[in-house]
Protein backbone atom coordinates (compact mmCIF):
# COMPACT_ATOMS: atom_id res chain seq x y z
CA UNK A 1 0.00 0.00 0.00
CA UNK A 2 1.19 3.51 -0.78
CA UNK A 3 0.25 6.42 1.43
CA UNK A 4 0.40 9.91 0.01
CA UNK A 5 0.49 12.79 2.45
CA UNK A 6 1.68 16.35 2.52
CA UNK A 7 5.34 16.82 3.44
CA UNK A 8 4.40 19.09 6.34
CA UNK A 9 1.82 16.72 7.85
CA UNK A 10 3.03 14.43 10.63
CA UNK A 11 3.33 10.72 9.98
CA UNK A 12 0.33 8.71 11.19
CA UNK A 13 2.46 5.62 11.92
CA UNK A 14 1.99 4.45 15.52
CA UNK A 15 5.74 4.46 16.22
CA UNK A 16 5.96 8.08 15.04
CA UNK A 17 2.89 9.05 17.06
CA UNK A 18 4.44 7.47 20.16
CA UNK A 19 7.70 9.33 19.54
CA UNK A 20 5.81 12.64 19.21
CA UNK A 21 3.77 11.88 22.34
CA UNK A 22 6.95 11.24 24.33
CA UNK A 23 8.53 14.44 23.03
CA UNK A 24 5.38 16.36 23.96
CA UNK A 25 5.47 14.95 27.50
CA UNK A 26 9.16 15.84 27.80
CA UNK A 27 8.27 19.39 26.72
CA UNK A 28 5.40 19.59 29.21
CA UNK A 29 2.71 19.56 26.52
CA UNK A 30 0.35 16.91 27.90
CA UNK A 31 -2.48 18.04 25.59
CA UNK A 32 -0.39 17.31 22.48
CA UNK A 33 0.57 13.92 23.91
CA UNK A 34 -3.10 13.15 24.55
CA UNK A 35 -3.96 14.01 20.95
CA UNK A 36 -1.26 11.67 19.65
CA UNK A 37 -2.23 8.79 21.95
CA UNK A 38 -5.93 9.20 21.07
CA UNK A 39 -5.16 8.45 17.42
CA UNK A 40 -3.03 5.38 18.04
CA UNK A 41 -4.30 1.85 17.52
CA UNK A 42 -5.28 0.40 20.88
CA UNK A 43 -5.83 3.82 22.41
CA UNK A 44 -8.55 2.30 24.59
CA UNK A 45 -5.82 0.28 26.33
CA UNK A 46 -4.28 3.55 27.52
CA UNK A 47 -7.51 4.72 29.14
CA UNK A 48 -5.95 4.83 32.59
CA UNK A 49 -3.17 7.13 31.34
CA UNK A 50 -5.45 9.28 29.20
CA UNK A 51 -7.87 9.71 32.09
CA UNK A 52 -5.06 10.81 34.41
CA UNK A 53 -3.64 13.08 31.70
CA UNK A 54 -7.04 14.73 31.16
CA UNK A 55 -7.33 15.38 34.91
CA UNK A 56 -3.82 16.86 34.89
CA UNK A 57 -4.70 19.17 31.99
CA UNK A 58 -7.93 20.25 33.72
CA UNK A 59 -6.09 20.92 36.99
CA UNK A 60 -3.42 22.94 35.21
CA UNK A 61 -6.08 25.01 33.42
CA UNK A 62 -7.83 25.64 36.74
CA UNK A 63 -4.57 26.78 38.32
CA UNK A 64 -3.94 29.15 35.42
CA UNK A 65 -7.42 30.65 35.91
CA UNK A 66 -6.87 31.03 39.65
CA UNK A 67 -3.52 32.71 39.04
CA UNK A 68 -5.03 35.00 36.40
CA UNK A 69 -7.85 36.01 38.74
CA UNK A 70 -5.41 36.66 41.57
CA UNK A 71 -3.23 38.88 39.39
CA UNK A 72 -6.06 40.74 37.67
CA UNK A 73 -8.27 41.34 40.72
CA UNK A 74 -7.31 44.55 42.50
CA UNK A 75 -6.55 44.18 46.17
CA UNK A 76 -9.28 45.45 48.46
CA UNK A 77 -8.22 47.80 51.25
CA UNK A 78 -8.36 46.30 54.70
CA UNK A 79 -11.42 47.31 56.68
CA UNK A 80 -10.63 48.33 60.23
CA UNK A 81 -13.10 49.02 62.99
CA UNK A 82 -12.41 50.77 66.13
Amino acid sequence: MIVVRSMDSPSPRPSDRLRRARRAIDAGDVEAALAEVAHMPGAANAESWTSAARRFVAARRALVEIERAAVETPAQPAVTTG
